[in-house]
């Protein structure tokens, strides 16, 4: 028992002492020393220039021991704060033109109005430049004796409407002064026009 006191109390105390030395000492980390077997003192050595001699015993430890085995993962911790939020970024250049779209489907009726006047016997009425005719009608004025009557009340192709008085057939047999004491009706013809597609 009082051996191994001595031999303990050699070790740290050339220990402690050789700590000095270690950074010198160049063995990977592996220090070398020799315990003489009679007396016990224990010497730290360089193996890479010296050697124990017969009368000591060679000693090796490591100045780091060996990794231990991994723990277990810890408990995870506390979520962090909300960050602030960060500066806005410069604004990006302005992108190029996109190409034109497909035309669109044609328009429809617009600009709608009705035209109308007033005629003696027949006439035609216009659409204003660049409207057709949709459609149209006509009625007689100062005809108390209806001797008169609407004869035509048509489209005028695309560009107005027509419409016309003629005397009724019962009176065909009437003197020649019969145009003079009932004159040709007023005709007031209108037209329903607008800009077409």
């Amino acid at each position: 028992m009082k051996r191994f006191a001595v031999i303990g109390a050699a070790l740290a105390a050339s220990v402690a002492v050789a700590g000095v030395a270690l950074a010198t000492i160049p063995n990977a980390g592996v220090i070398n020393g020799c315990y003489l077997k009679s007396g016990g003192i224990l010497r730290v050595i360089d193996s890479s220039t010296s050697a124990c001699s017969t009368k000591e015993t060679s000693l090796a430890w490591n100045v780091q021991g060996a990794p231990g085995p991994q723990g277990a993962q810890g408990v995870p911790g506390p979520q962090g704060a909300t960050g602030a939020t960060g500066a806005t970024g410069v604004t990006g250049a302005t992108g190029a033109t996109g190409a034109t779209g497909a035309g669109g489907p044609a328009g429809g009726v617009s600009a709608y109005e009705i035209v109308s006047t007033d005629v003696v016997g027949a006439g035609i009425v216009y659409c204003p430049t660049g409207k057709r005719v949709l459609g149209g009608g006509a009625e007689l004025s100062n005809n108390p004796d209806g001797f008169y009557a609407l004869a035509a009340s048509n489209p005028n192709g695309q560009i107005g409407w027509a419409a016309e008085a003629v005397l009724m057939a019962d009176h065909n047999s009437e003197t020649s002064t019969f145009s003079v004491v009932h004159p040709l009706p007023t005709v007031r013809i209108w037209a329903i026009c607008a800009t077409t597609a």
